[in-house]
């Protein structure tokens, strides 16, 4: 994760926070026995853990994924007002057992570190489906934008209308590949290096004939994804 505005502010609003939480808390608090000591050091673990948290939230990820983050920093934060409001509880109630502020506390941390683990699970389950479906649909956007690119580039009208139209064949083609579809999607990057050399070259005829050998070849693709359904 790099170090960004968003992120410099994050920690400075963190600052803040627990400078205030430690203004209040020693201000009003003037017997500060073992439980005020225990709960005190629960909660600032939670401050501190709010840190690796928005880490472990926003160090990883995919573009179009960025939401995945977000459950992890719901969670962090409704662990860090439970830690507080209960430590407040036991810093007010001083007969309370010792080792009762201890369980309760370390219940309350040991869940969240369950429920974090189990959101860290799911967030790295969506971003390898979505790596996954990247990796799948990157021939079909990739020759989409080699074909748009020699459109904007020939001059020939005719040409120009060849190749827009088998753009939008690939537009509206199954963008997902296969190891099945290997084989007819190497001929059509050939074919696609072809129709390239083509059009670099000025040869309109040649790239006319690429043009509808490649469309043949795309439709024909599209039958196979249909098959595999």
């Amino acid at each position: 994760m790099k170090i960004n505005k968003t992120t410099v502010l994050m920690l400075s609003a963190w600052a803040a926070v627990v400078g205030m939480f430690n203004i209040i808390i020693f201000a009003v608090f003037d017997n500060r026995g073992e439980n005020f000591w225990l709960a005190y050091c629960f909660t600032m673990l939670a401050f501190v853990i709010q840190i690796g948290a928005y880490y472990i939230a926003y160090s990883k990820k995919i573009s179009g994924t960025e939401l995945t983050g977000y459950p992890i920093t719901f969670l962090s934060i409704i662990y860090l007002l439970i830690q507080s409001a209960v430590s407040l509880i036991f810093m007010s109630k001083i007969d309370v057992q010792t080792k009762t502020v201890v369980i309760i506390n370390t219940l309350i941390l040991g869940t969240y570190i369950l429920l974090l683990i189990l959101s860290v699970i799911g967030k790295d389950a969506v971003l390898d489906r979505e790596a996954k479906t990247k990796s799948k649909t990157f021939f079909i956007n990739s020759t989409l934008i080699d074909i748009e690119s020699l459109a904007n580039k020939t001059a020939d009208p005719a040409l120009k209308k060849q190749l827009t139209a088998l753009a939008d064949v690939l537009r509206y083609s199954d963008p997902m590949s296969s190891d099945s579809l290997a084989p007819i999607e190497s001929a059509i990057a050939a074919g696609a290096a072809d129709l390239g050399n083509a059009v670099n070259s000025g040869d309109v005829d040649a790239a006319l004939e690429k043009c509808k050998s490649m469309e043949l070849l795309i439709v024909e693709r599209n039958k196979k994804c249909q098959l595999l359904k």
